[in-house]
């Protein structure tokens, strides 16, 4: 359990780097008095081949995908598990163009606990929410089960295409999702879609 803590520190505290530097609207709750025990994932999550198949998937849905300038709609998203998992965290990174989207009053999913980090940041064109699960057993999703993960509200300030996108991100890359299973201590390979908001 020891070395599972230390592995956590190693991935945590990169991550809450990056974001107190960030010039962003941040939210960080919990922190004091808490211990992390997500298993640490080295690199980026790329995006799984077509001959890996996919267990999971996170799904950005929004309530109204047309839209006029000045116009506000709502979006969640959504971790869709296929195969059931226990998992001890999740870090999701949501991606958009800040000249033509507005994010604000964002809304943590309940059942992933509070979260760690939540945020949104126009000069990474990112909105955030980290989840590390305080159960030593982790969070059992049921076979097709879907949890909230986050919601927010999006405002339309220029024509065009306003596309949200979940960030998987490369090597090295430390803004990127991850869904952290328990026992494995690996990651859990997902699809995700592209959200694109119609601006008149």
């Amino acid at each position: 359990m020891e070395q599972t803590k230390n592995n956590w520190i190693k991935f945590v505290m990169p991550v809450v780097a990056v974001a107190v530097i960030l010039e962003a609207i941040v939210l960080i709750s919990g922190m004091a008095g808490k211990q992390s025990r997500l298993q640490n994932i080295s690199g980026g999550l790329k995006t799984v081949p077509a001959a890996v198949a996919t267990e999971a998937k996170i799904d950005l849905v929004a309530d109204k995908t047309e839209v006029e300038v000045g116009g506000e709609g709502n979006v969640e998203v959504f971790l869709g598990d296929e195969l059931g998992h226990q998992v001890d965290g999740v870090q999701l990174y949501v991606t958009y163009d800040p000249e033509v989207l507005e994010l604000s009053d964002l809304v943590a999913g309940e059942k992933l606990g509070e979260p760690k980090l939540m945020m949104v940041s126009p000069k990474k064109k990112i909105a955030a929410v980290m989840y590390l699960v305080e159960d030593e057993q982790g969070l059992t999703i049921g076979k097709g089960e879907r949890l909230s993960l986050l919601k927010f509200k999006y405002l339309a300030k220029g024509t065009g295409d306003g596309v949200l996108e979940v960030r998987v991100g490369g090597d090295g890359d430390e803004l990127v999702t991850r869904v952290a299973e328990t026992k494995t201590s690996r990651a859990v390979p997902f699809s995700s879609n592209k959200l694109v908001i119609n601006i008149k």
